[in-house]
């Protein structure tokens, strides 16, 4: 509920209430025994006693006031001191400030009622001129309690959606953190597994070759330096980012442009993979090409690892406004990828759905495993 919608919550009686209280009926006691005024008129002027509640109970301390200015009506010519008027505007004053529109106004029009009632049978204030003289200054009173009132609503409704802005700026901050954290892990994800994959692939295969072929060991220890050098390629630009500067040392963002040398690696693996190009190539947004590239690299990892594969088919197919990426494999019964669970299925899927696309992974005829990512190259994500 908005500050605005609600009263302010009832005070106690405060010492400087009490002191107001008890000037207002000094003084009003003193000037009217200076004027031998009727015994009546000192008994009514006692109600304003109450100004000591006007912070908890205002709209009652403005009808006991106006009270008490109204019922010297019977007398023939009542008092007009000045601890009476201050009174009445001191009461004036905290309805307008302290009450919500219907006491305010309530308590207003009471005042006046009890203005114009102790006017009728005065020598100073009789007529429409003198009433509305006599009126005047209190209306004024009321008119600034009112204005005070607002603005300190509005300050109140301003702090408020302040204190909003600054919880919605936090739970953005937040939520900003978490899926940077989401995209660093699916980076680091799908760099060290491809890498790791080879090398130890490469490994097994130097190791088997070490003393019957030397030349195929050489080559296996030769792709796992490309393999380490191409991580570490990766891991720099993702540090550049982190830190916001530019790639150093020539580091690119991987992209379609760079597919080619990835099969490369992965054919030194052992998996005969070929690339096809389909429809009009053309430059893709950075993150849109780093996500192509990203699942041809997961697709074709998981193909190394767990498939009992020896080829893969990679398509890119380029359309009037989006790119679909295929990866297929056979698979035999028992292999692991035909579960389609892990890490790396759960990041290529983030990666498809920050763009709105569509992404599967499922068997398909002929024992085919294919993943397959249709994403819109129009939209940012």
């Amino acid at each position: 509920m908005s500050t605005a919608g609600r009263t302010r919550r009832p005070e106690g009686v405060t010492p400087l209430d009490l002191a107001i209280a008890l000037v207002v009926c000094v003084l009003c006691q003193g000037q009217l025994a200076q004027d031998a005024a009727p015994v009546g008129a000192r008994v009514a002027l006692l109600g304003f006693a109450v100004l000591a509640f006007r912070r908890r109970a205002p709209l009652v301390t403005a009808l006991v006031v106006a009270a008490s200015v109204g019922v010297q009506l019977p007398l023939r010519n009542p008092p007009s001191v000045f601890g009476e008027y201050l009174g009445v505007l001191i009461a004036t004053y905290t309805v307008a400030d302290r009450g919500a529109r219907r006491a305010a106004a309530l308590g207003g029009l009471a005042i006046a009622a009890g203005v114009i009632a102790h006017d009728v049978h005065s020598s100073e204030f009789a007529g429409i001129s003198g009433v509305v003289s006599d009126l005047t200054i209190p209306a004024a009173m009321w008119v600034l309690g009112r204005a005070v009132r607002l603005a300190r609503l509005r300050a109140a409704r301003s702090e408020a959606q302040v204190i909003a802005l600054e919880q919605e700026q936090e739970e953005l901050a937040q939520l900003a953190a978490a899926n940077e954290r989401i995209h660093l892990a699916r980076e680091l994800h799908d760099i060290v597994t491809h890498s790791v994959t080879v090398t130890v692939i490469q490994a097994q295969a130097a190791q088997r070759a070490l003393d019957r072929d030397p030349e195929a060991a050489r080559a296996s220890l030769t792709a796992i330096e490309d393999a380490g050098r191409s991580a570490l390629q990766e891991m720099r630009r993702m540090l550049g980012l982190l830190r916001d500067e530019q790639d150093r040392g020539g580091a690119s963002r991987p992209g379609p442009d760079t597919l080619p040398d990835l099969l490369a690696h992965v054919r030194q693996a052992g998996l005969a993979a070929t690339l096809h190009v389909e429809g009009d190539a053309r430059p893709l947004p950075a993150e849109l090409g780093l996500t192509v590239y990203r699942i041809v690299q997961e697709s074709l990892t998981n193909a190394l690892k767990y498939a009992a594969a020896e080829r893969a088919r990679v398509v890119l197919r380029y359309e009037s406004d989006t790119v679909t990426v295929e990866v297929r494999n056979p698979v035999g019964r028992g292999d692991p990828l035909v579960d389609g669970s892990g890490r790396g299925h759960l990041g290529m899927s983030e990666r498809v759905d920050r763009y709105g696309g569509r992404m599967t992974a499922q068997i398909e005829a002929g024992r085919q495993y294919v993943v397959r990512a249709t994403i819109p190259d129009s939209v940012a994500p």
